[in-house]
């Protein structure tokens, strides 16, 4: 009757430590998912930075081409 309750436990056991292994390697999964959008999302984000600062030299180079007060030539 003992060693049929220590099979029932060792049995048990087993099942859990299957059970965690599955839950481990499903949390590993979705975190390496995450970390993959996080990637592509910081990816995105320099990718709209980079945009950005191209607009606003282009912007600037339009800035610098339209008449102004810092303007040299004489409006006489």
């Amino acid at each position: 009757m003992i060693l049929a309750g220590q099979t029932t436990i060792n049995s048990n056991i087993a099942d859990l430590s299957t059970q965690l292994t599955t839950a481990v390697n499903g949390l590993t999964t979705q975190l390496n998912t995450i970390d993959t959008k996080l990637d592509a999302l910081e990816t995105g984000q320099q990718e709209i930075c980079d945009k950005i600062e191209a607009l606003n030299t282009k912007l600037d180079t339009i800035l610098a081409k339209l008449p102004g007060e810092d303007d040299d030539e004489d409006d006489d």
